[in-house]
């Protein structure tokens, strides 16, 4: 089976593409630009084959440095953004949300898992092929770039609950409310809390 990567647009934090499978476009890429690997064909197998930890490998090949025995440097993950990306080295799969974000990848993760697992079986090899033709050079969304507050004053209230299932509201050390411990008092809490 051959799987391919063709990113398409890129900037000094993400880079986003999609991926195809024997050459049919199945959905779309986010990689973070630091840590992405270079264009160019890798094995692919599957690790960790329980039903808690199902991964799809991405392998080093073995003669390009190194010992006979291929390595995992990388791996796809369902959803998620570029700095889910940067931190577990994977490149994540699924539907845009924002540009550097995705959603709605468990679904195509989960189908392509059972068709490596498949070609597994039948003994046939998976390789993925990274292509990087005609690569816009774009700017990162202003979301990623601004500070983690997103411009939103700071706030010292917070939300705790006991072990009775009541929630109290506190701005600081003042107690601000409390609420009984039911779905709607909680949903009504967080409203009021964020107005």
């Amino acid at each position: 089976m051959e799987l391919k990567i063709f990113r398409n647009s890129s900037n000094r934090l993400y880079t986003e593409g999609y991926l195809s499978i024997n050459d049919m476009k199945t959905t779309h890429t986010v990689e973070s630009t630091l840590t992405m690997l270079p264009e160019g064909k890798y094995e692919v197998k599957l690790k960790g084959c329980t039903q808690h930890r199902r991964q799809i490998a991405i392998l080093l090949p073995a003669e390009s440095g190194g010992p006979n025995v291929p390595y995992t440097v990388c791996h796809f993950e369902a959803c998620g953004t570029w700095i889910s990306s940067k931190k577990k080295k994977s490149i994540r799969i699924g539907e845009p949300i924002i540009p550097g974000a995705l959603k709605l990848g468990s679904e195509v993760f989960e189908r392509l898992f059972d068709r490596i697992e498949k070609a597994e079986k039948r003994g046939e090899s998976t390789t993925l092929e990274i292509v990087s033709r005609n690569l816009t050079n774009t700017l990162p969304i202003q979301y990623w770039t601004e500070p983690s507050h997103h411009g939103c004053p700071s706030s010292n209230r917070r939300v705790e609950k006991d072990g009775q299932g009541n929630v109290r509201v506190y701005d600081g050390d003042h107690l601000i409310r409390e609420f009984p411990a039911t779905e709607a008092d909680l949903i009504e809490a967080t409203v009021e809390l964020n107005a």
